[in-house]
This record gives structure tokens, sequence and C-alpha cells, in this order.
């Protein structure tokens, strides 16, 4: 969700999800859902997923 990828009708369509993406968010464990779908060398992109997340979805929803 890097800036200037997401139209503004994607952007205000994802406001709209925000509150419900951050409460699931809190329940995911994303190292044992998507560690296994990465190959090793990326696992550290798990690492802090929910913190990357949240503060990408901030950025883009304002």
């Amino acid at each position: 969700m890097r800036k200037g990828l997401l139209t503004l009708e994607q952007k205000r369509r994802l406001n709209g999800f925000r509150d419900e993406i951050i409460k699931n968010a809190e329940d995911i464990d994303f190292s044992s859902e998507l560690g296994t779908l990465l190959p090793q060398d990326q696992q550290a992109i798990v690492k802090d997923f929910k913190t990357v997340l949240l503060s990408e979805l901030k950025r883009q929803t304002g």
C-alpha cells in the first residue's frame, strides 16, 4: 500500500474497513499464518507485520 498506489476511491473504501482490519489484526498470529508461506530468507518480514500493517493503514487512510 505504498503512497500513490491507491486511488482516492480505494482509500475511501479502505477507510470504511479500517476499524475492522485493526480489530481483526489483533487476533492474528502473522508469524504462524504467513511464515509458512515465505522462504526462510524472508521470514523477517512477518516479525513486526502487525505493526507495519497498522502503520501503513494509518498512513493511507489518514
